[in-house]
């Protein structure tokens, strides 16, 4: 595949992407990813190791529904065709059930060889962020707990 053309499919690719998280959606989330797919999210103090697509779809239904009118934004992309992989550096913005929800990120992603779809992913998050909304997600949900 020309070098272009790898190149352009790799960068839309992302872009859809991040687009995704707009929506929380698992199926337009996942629809990015190939088959053999796998999600790591770091630092390790916050994240988890590498998933398939079926665990982490399962992990994204546990906690997607938090958040709503979320806007992804590309903020920094580099990609190396040749290796058929792309940096990129993103922020969020969301309402959540406690207020509004900001977070950083920088993916690491590894495409399919025509680069339509995202083969790995590397997600390093904001671990001060991540710690502060695992804990209220927990407090939101035993609150509910507490009401039921």
């Amino acid at each position: 595949m020309a070098t272009s053309h790898l190149a352009n499919n790799m960068r839309a690719t992302s872009e859809a992407f991040l687009q995704a998280w707009d929506t929380w959606e698992v199926e337009s989330i996942m629809a990015i990813r190939a088959p053999e797919c796998t999600h790591s999210m770091l630092p390790v103090n916050v994240g988890f190791d590498a998933r398939t697509n079926a665990e982490f779809g399962a992990y994204l239904k546990t906690v997607g529904g938090f958040f709503t009118k979320s806007k992804m934004t590309m903020n920094d992309y580099v990609a190396v065709p040749a290796e058929r992989r792309a940096v990129v550096r993103s922020t969020m913005l969301a309402d959540a059930p406690w207020g509004e929800f900001r977070n950083e990120y920088v993916w690491f992603l590894r495409f399919t060889e025509d680069g339509l779809l995202v083969t790995e992913i590397i997600e390093f998050i904001d671990s001060l962020t991540t710690r502060d909304v695992k804990a209220k997600i927990i407090e939101h949900v035993e609150g509910e707990k507490s009401t039921n």
